[in-house]
Parts: structure tokens; C-alpha cells; sequence
């Protein structure tokens, strides 16, 4: 199984780095022909590229009770149920008319897909939130993320492609 390359920001936590290295289908490069980047902050990068923006900024506590998903992402909310990080991180710019918000805290948009290709999904979840960044819940999050920027169940194909395609089925 071929990983895919990915361009991790130099901004990015250690946290972030470490998660990224154990999805077993993603691999950090150190540039070249890497099929996503991630950003945390730095100048804006390739375009040509789907991308993950981790939104720098001042921390700010979430109130579980005012978190709201959107209905296209069902499947984002139970993949990721119990594993949010309490915080998040500064702002992200207004959605467009196509842009998706995913995830949102009241009318505060948490994580959007942006409209148009490649697919870019922003992110104000403070991933190095105390308990979150040491946790189960980063790599979980970093691997949907990943899914949603590259338009494909990255873990999915891992198991089909290592194992053959009986092997997700529960017997």
C-alpha cells in the first residue's frame, strides 16, 4: 500500500506531527509531490493541493451544549463523538454561499468545507487543547479531516487493500 505524501506546516504542533504519522495511510513529506498539506498558520501555499487549515489564534472555550452539526455530516459527528477538544482556536472567515459548515458553536463556524478544488476544509478546533492533543480524540480528528480533504475513506481503503475486500465485513 502506496501512503500518501503529505506536507505538514512547520507551525504545526508536535501533537499534529504525531498524529498525522500514525494513520497508516498518510506519510509526512518534506515537499515534492505531496497529495495534501497541512496548514497551521503559515502563508497561504499551494492551491493546486487539498489542504486542512488548523486556524492559529487565541483560545477560547467551547460549550458542549451549543455545538451544532450539520446534517450532511452525520457520519463526521459519530466518528468523532466524545472526542472534540473543549477549546477552540481563533476564527475562521465567513462561509460563502457554497462553502459547508460542518460543525458550528451556535452561529460561530467550528469546521467548514470550502467550495471549489481542491477541497480545502478549515478547522477551529484547538488541537492542542489540554487532555485532546495527548489523547484519542487528535488522530481520530486528523484522520477525518484527511478523509474529508481528500474526498475518500483513507482508512477504508487501507483495510480493503491490506486485507482484501472481505475484510471490513463483521462475520
Amino acid at each position: 500500500l502506496a501512503r500518501l505524501a503529505v506536507r505538514l506546516d512547520t507551525r504545526c504542533a508536535e501533537p499534529v506531527r504525531r498524529a498525522v504519522q500514525s494513520h497508516p495511510a498518510l506519510q509526512v513529506a518534506g515537499g515534492g509531490d505531496a497529495q495534501l498539506v497541512i496548514d497551521c498558520g503559515a502563508a497561504p501555499g499551494p492551491t493546486d493541493i487539498s489542504r486542512i487549515v488548523l486556524t492559529p489564534g487565541a483560545a477560547t472555550d467551547l460549550d458542549a451544549a451549543t455545538l451544532l452539526w450539520s446534517g450532511s455530516a452525520q457520519s463526521l459527528q459519530q466518528r468523532l463523538a466524545g472526542q472534540l477538544p473543549t477549546r477552540a482556536r481563533g476564527s475562521l472567515a465567513a462561509p460563502g454561499d457554497r462553502d459547508r459548515v460542518l460543525l458550528a458553536s451556535g452561529a460561530t463556524p467550528l469546521l467548514i468545507l470550502r467550495d471549489g478544488s481542491p477541497r480545502v476544509v478549515e478547522s477551529a478546533l484547538d488541537v492542542e487543547a489540554p487532555g485532546f492533543a495527548q489523547g484519542p480524540g487528535l488522530p481520530l480528528l486528523m484522520a477525518a479531516l484527511a478523509d474529508i480533504a481528500l474526498d475518500s475513506a483513507l482508512l477504508g481503503q487501507t483495510v480493503s487493500k491490506d486485507r482484501g475486500d472481505d475484510a471490513p465485513r463483521v462475520m
